[in-house]
């Protein structure tokens, strides 16, 4: 995808595809982790000067040395003996891993059920979020159904409008509701999930397919023939089907809301409802028999004896529903039987109402009672809480500030533990493994490491969660760590929030209160560093609510690491690059994640762990992927597998790394360049003085091929990719070294003085996917013009490539003439332009010269388009025919100085607007003509 080493090492920024990101770790996409993975936010740029740290921020040169952590050293050891292997298991844990690798493969699915080996399928999970929201809508049409059919029968409400719509709709649905069923996942008896369609196919089957057939045809039966329309009662039939999954979105709803007052108003909602479908469709019944007068054996019926039918259907229908609600509770009306039929009807309707009266008395004295005891304990606990203070004498202002914090837990929904649900004491200790298993690796899903290592070794990370991460609970207010403490462990927020409170020593230290990099939420780590140096915290953490944290303590688990050999040697290697990149220049020594940049961190392992860590990647991509954070169904992107070949070739040859942003594969490339600016000399430069001593940096436009001698064009600053483990700095080093040696004498830089990084995306026409350029840029100053190592620019205007004047240019299209606007003003740069700087690459290298030029920001944003590559090929052309590159001809002091004047004119002229300013009113003048 790069012409050369240094292609896409600078390319400016424009388009869609540039994007920055911060580098925060919980926001930006994992190298190696699946489509969970978000990438929402921008590059953060950190300047060591102006990033807002404080003067205590660490760096190689003038940092302590950190000593590598207990933990690290035992990595290394175990790493170098020959008993790591997988023959020390015994029996019995083998037996143990394989019952394991049936029940769930790694750690369960994307929905969360524990599902055995080949149980796997492309079917709709019955837990999911999706399926919920359709069991509920699938519920609310029963309800109508149930309502609306024996009502529309027993008044003979004819069909139309409204009433029409709503019963194509229903009838419809049931319709469609039978395919969906066949690529419906279902429960089995063993609390597993079948997801194979050919088994849930035969399943259904075998079960309700029958009578969801038969309750479809008569359905379709009564539409087809009016006087059939009284079949609709067979759909009554579904209610009872429905009953049971009613109960379950009942259980679910509970689980949304932790109020007590909340689960009591549902299940008297639910047992109210319950009985206003009794009696509305006992009512239906009764308001039938009172127009059966030709049924009565006294020529009466309860509606004849009465006035009721003269006042409508609306007063009809309340009197019968309100007689059936006096059959099934302890009331009286006037409407009484007035026939052998009804009376017979009427005394069933007592019967049933002596079971449904006495159990819906029963139902709601035990709900109310167990809410009442529920308020009365509470009640309890604070007047024994207030007793206590009093007799203690405490302070009132103490004792009103404990009152409210016990307030505010209680309020507060209370997260279960695993050892308080009894039920998980009834399950195997393999299926509790696995589900502790699943429970931890969701936490893992933003963390670009661990995300990745937990696919390697099902097994090591089976153990890995069972003996090495610890459930800790804290109420607000408690601590963490505190400053000066010795850091043992890493901390993930499984729920809740903690607040970090920086020391003296602390990068944090001069941040302001309401900084969002002090708080780490929900899914982020904090304390990483103790895993792998010797580490004393620099600020106090605190619990800022109810807070569950993770706490990786791997003391216990050293014991185990000889079981695991290829896991092992991949977390050591990155304990090995850890402990190197704390001791990078630059780099920020925090106890929070924010001052970690991940991928750099990444593309410091060696090339076998990145192999084993994209292994599970490239298995969801060729559909073996049976991970939740690797499942293929969730990936944008789809490749075929002779790419995914080439992708996984170059991974293996360690030329680039693979991963996922925001659901879609892409490759990444790490890139160094440098702005080299023209300053005045015998000045001290630095980042933050840059306004002082000019805005104009070296910029490469070209190189010369040693063999053929043709030249490649290209706006880009000067840089190179880096080499396979190869830190920023060593590469901008070589750089320098190499192609800028003959600058070397007269340059001035350092890698801490304007140090940023960014990223942006790139199409890769190769592989169908876009690559990810992380660049570090560096800051350099040069005193000179450089007008020995120039020659003369070309001074004919190049021309754009885009037709004007005709009556064609009123119908082009914005990007047309976005891109004509571009053109013109890089011709009006290069016309400007009086020198080429030419700089001859050293011995053995690819290229014999490169060319550079003198650009400011908004010259260097403009050529670096994508629209200006025509004119930027048509001017290098240009030089290649004027200049003779074997023997270098400087350029003449008075066509310097015309050069300049020339450059401070245009710059003056057009540095009051943007460059989209002067492309707009470029456009305009052109639509104009």
């Amino acid at each position: 995808d790069m012409a050369s080493t240094d292609a896409g090492a600078s390319t400016g920024k424009s388009g869609d595809d540039a994007a920055t990101t911060d580098f925060g770790p919980p926001r930006f996409g994992s190298m190696f982790m699946g489509p969970e993975a978000s990438s929402s936010a921008s590059l953060h740029q950190v300047d060591a000067e102006n990033s807002g740290l404080s003067p205590h921020t660490y760096d190689s040169e003038n940092g302590p040395e950190l000593e590598v952590s207990d933990f690290s050293k035992a990595l290394e050891e175990f790493r170098r003996t020959d008993v790591m292997h997988r023959s020390s298991l015994n029996l019995s844990e083998a037996l143990a891993v394989e019952t394991l690798g049936r029940l769930s493969g790694m750690a369960g699915n994307p929905s969360g059920e524990v599902m055995p080996e080949g149980t796997r399928g492309a079917a709709w999970h019955p837990d999911a979020p999706s399926r919920t929201l359709y069991e509920t809508f699938r519920f609310t049409l029963t309800l109508y159904d149930g309502v609306a059919v024996p009502y529309v029968l027993a008044w003979d409400v004819p069909e139309g409008g409204a009433l029409q719509v709503m019963t194509w709709v229903v009838r419809t649905f049931w319709t469609l509701d039978m395919g969906l069923t066949f690529a419906t996942g279902f429960h089995r008896r063993t609390s597993n999930v079948e997801l194979r369609l050919g088994v849930i196919a035969k399943r259904y089957l075998k079960t309700f397919f029958a009578l969801d057939l038969a309750l479809v045809v008569l359905d379709w039966c009564g539409a087809l023939e009016p006087g059939l329309r009284w079949v609709r009662l067979a759909r009554l039939a579904r209610m009872v089907r429905q009953a049971p999954r009613a109960v379950e979105l009942r259980a679910k709803a509970k689980t949304m809301f932790y109020a007590k007052v909340a689960h009591l108003a549902m299940d008297i909602g639910s047992l109210l409802l319950a009985i206003f479908f009794l009696t509305h469709v006992l009512s239906c019944v009764w308001y039938v028999l009172g127009n059966w007068q030709s049924g009565s054996d006294t020529g009466d019926t309860w509606l004849t004896t009465g006035k009721y039918s003269s006042a409508g259907s609306r007063y009809e229908y309340v009197t019968a529903l309100h007689w059936a609600l006096t059959q099934l509770t302890p009331g009286s009306m006037e409407v009484v039987p007035a026939s052998s039929v009804e009376r017979i009807y009427n005394v069933v309707v007592l019967l049933m109402g002596l079971v449904v009266g006495s159990s819906l008395v029963a139902t709601l004295s035990a709900m109310m009672t167990e809410y009442r005891l529920f308020i009365e304990k509470s009640l309890q606990n604070m007047r024994q809480l207030d007793t206590y203070l009093d007799q203690a004498g405490v302070a009132p202002e103490l004792a009103m500030a404990i009152k409210l914090q016990v307030q505010s837990s209680i309020k507060q929904r209370k997260r279960l533990r695993a050892k308080e649900v009894s039920y998980l004491s009834l399950t195997s200790s393999s299926l509790q493994r696995v589900l502790r298993t699943q429970t931890c690796s969701r936490q893992f899903r933003l963390h670009v490491f661990f995300s990745g290592w937990g696919r390697i070794d099902n097994n090591c990370f089976h153990n890995f969660c069972s003996v090495a991460l610890q459930d800790r609970f804290f109420t607000a207010g408690d601590i963490v760590f505190h400053e000066a403490s010795q850091g043992r462990a890493m901390h993930l927020v499984a729920h809740g929030r903690l607040n970090y409170t920086p020391g003296e020593d602390a990068p944090e230290y001069t941040f302001a209160l309401t900084d969002s990099r002090l708080v780490c939420p929900e899914g982020v780590w904090c304390s990483e560093v103790a895993l792998w140096v010797k580490w004393s915290h620099i600020g106090t953490m605190l619990a800022a609510v109810a807070t569950e944290v993770l706490t990786i303590n791997t003391d216990a688990w050293k014991e185990q690491l000889v079981r695991y050999s290829e896991a092992v040697e991949v977390l050591a290697d990155y304990g090995r690059a850890f402990h190197k990149f704390m001791h990078e220049p630059c780099t920020v020594r925090s106890d929070l994640a924010w001052a970690t940049d991940y991928h750099e961190l990444m593309f410091g392992l060696h090339v076998s762990s990145r192999i084993a860590l994209s292994r599970g990647l490239f298995e969801s991509l060729d559909g073996q992927g049976s991970h939740e954070w690797s499942n293929a169904r969730k990936l944008k992107t789809r490749l075929p597998r002779a790419t995914i070949e080439r992708l996984s070739e170059e991974v293996r040859t360690g030329k680039t790394v693979v991963g996922v942003v925001d659901q879609e594969v892409v490759r990444f490339t790490f890139v160094v360049a440098m702005h080299i600016y023209l300053a005045d000399a015998g000045v001290t430069h630095s980042a933050s003085s840059l306004e002082l001593v000019g805005e104009r940096f070296l910029v490469k436009m070209g190189e010369v091929d040693r063999a053929t001698g043709e030249i490649s064009a290209g706006c880009l600053l000067p840089g190179t990719k880096r080499r396979e483990r190869e830190t920023s700095v060593a590469a901008m080093r070589r750089t320098v070294e190499g192609d800028l040696s003959g600058l070397a004498a007269s340059m001035d830089w350092k890698p801490s003085n304007g140090n940023q990084k960014e990223a942006f995306m790139k199409e890769s026409p190769t592989y169908g996917i876009r690559t990810m350029y992380f660049r570090t840029k560096f800051t350099g100053f040069i005193d000179s013009d450089l007008a020995a190592l120039s020659v003369p620019a070309p001074t004919a205007r190049c021309k754009t490539q885009c037709s004007t004047g005709t009556v064609c240019c009123l119908l082009r299209s914005k990007a047309q003439a976005e891109a004509e606007a571009k053109q013109e003003l890089a011709a009006d740069i290069f016309e400007a332009l009086g020198s080429v700087v030419v700089i001859r690459s050293p011995p053995g290298t690819q290229t014999s010269c490169k060319l550079y030029c003198w650009l400011s920001e908004k010259e260097f944003q403009v050529l670096s388009h994508k629209y200006a590559e025509p004119i930027v090929q048509q001017w290098v052309s240009q030089v290649s025919l004027s200049a003779d590159f074997s023997t270098f001809v400087p350029a003449d002091p008075g066509r310097a100085a015309i050069t300049r004047q020339r450059t401070f004119r245009f710059q003056n002229k057009r540095s009051p607007k943007s460059t989209e300013d002067a492309a707009a009113e470029s456009n305009k003048g052109e639509r104009s003509k």
